[in-house]
């Protein structure tokens, strides 16, 4: 496409025009337009460096445009550099009118969106009282939820007995058909149950298991609150849903692990992988702490458990010597309890603590 040259501000080239009687090289191209330069005196070779001003008139439809670019000139290489992207500038009239209305109405709807969400009916006036002749502005005051006319009942333990007693032989006894086996079963059977709030359910699974048969020394509660030594150390109490009895579970003949913060679930596992590698487990059992732990003893007849009843634990131990092959973990009654073989958790890397529950 041809383009007409207006105007370049360089006064040399404007001497060198009006001399030799008009542009050296006319209307020309845009791209030709190193040539100007070849067409200088060799007294202008001592710049190295030249930069001038461009402009090209460009035909488009349906308005006109400007079209300005800078260049610069190297003489030792003989190139021209393009310093800048063109730039449109809208000369008709009209057009610019409309693009000026067009930014008046889009910052006016700005503004008045900007004052109605400012100012909305949920804002409390500042009230103004006179005294004398000057007024004095009030403060607001933020507003209050009413209080509560309902007052919460304090917790109390559900296990008065166990509250009362001093030492293991004044709590309630387990029937005798639940008894562990003495001596202990060949297997190691440790069972974790991992604890964060809510002591009193823990408590009640905790009595269920030991009631269907499982052998205290055998449990581990793992204190899971993130309140560190709060609880072994008696400084908190049974308002504090992170409270735990340290001297009940004792008196129960349990364990206690305390986790050093809190643990996500996926943490949580992984904690119980790495107290059994310690303690040379290869399986053990895990169950939750909102569960309760029943044998059958409804399906005895007419109540003999001299028979061949089997306690919990005793179908327990019993799933245990079945299993068989490559196997990582087995559910009862859905997840409510669990058996873990260690080695195939630590064969694959336990558990993924990315996991964010």
């Amino acid at each position: 496409m041809e383009f007409e040259i207006f105007t370049a501000p360089i006064r040399g080239l404007l001497t060198y025009t009006e001399a030799h009687g008009g542009w050296p090289l006319g209307e020309t191209n845009c791209f030709a337009a190193p040539q100007l330069f070849d067409a200088l005196p060799s007294s202008f070779y001592h710049f190295q460096l030249l930069s001038f001003l461009h402009f090209c008139y460009v035909p488009c439809q349906p308005c006109k445009l400007l079209v300005s670019t800078f260049y610069t000139y190297d003489f030792q290489s003989a190139k021209v550099n393009r310093l800048l992207e063109p730039t449109i500038m809208i000369v008709n009239l009209r057009h610019r009118a409309f693009f000026l209305l067009a930014t008046f109405l889009v910052s006016a709807f700005c503004l008045a969106f900007y004052l109605r969400i400012g100012i909305t009916p949920s804002s409390t006036p500042i009230p103004i009282t006179n005294q004398g002749d000057k007024p004095i502005k009030v403060r607001p005051t933020p507003k209050y939820k009413a209080q509560p006319t309902q007052i919460a009942l304090p917790i109390i333990d559900n296990f008065p007995l166990a509250a009362a007693a001093h030492s293991a032989p004044e709590l309630p006894s387990i029937p005798p058909w639940n008894f562990p086996p003495s001596p202990h079963v060949a297997e190691s059977t440790p069972l974790f149950i991992g604890f964060t709030r809510n002591w009193r359910l823990l408590q009640q699974v905790v009595v269920s298991y030991i009631t269907s048969g499982w052998p205290p020394e055998d449990i581990y509660v793992v204190e899971n609150t993130g309140v560190m030594n709060s609880n072994k150390d008696s400084l908190l109490s049974l308002q504090n849903p992170f409270f735990l009895n340290h001297t009940r579970l004792d008196m129960l003949g349990v364990n206690v692990l305390i986790t050093p913060t809190l643990f996500t679930f996926a943490q949580l596992q992984n904690f119980y992988l790495y107290e059994s590698v310690q303690r040379g487990w290869k399986t053990y059992f895990w169950s939750h702490m909102d569960v309760v732990a029943v044998s059958m003893e409804k399906e005895e007849p007419e109540g003999d458990f001299r028979g061949d009843f089997k306690s919990l634990y005793t179908r327990c131990v019993e799933a245990l010597r079945k299993v068989e092959g490559r196997w990582a973990m087995r559910f009862f009654s859905y997840d409510r309890l669990a058996l873990v073989n260690v080695n195939s958790f630590l064969e694959i890397g336990g558990w993924d603590t990315m996991i964010p529950f």
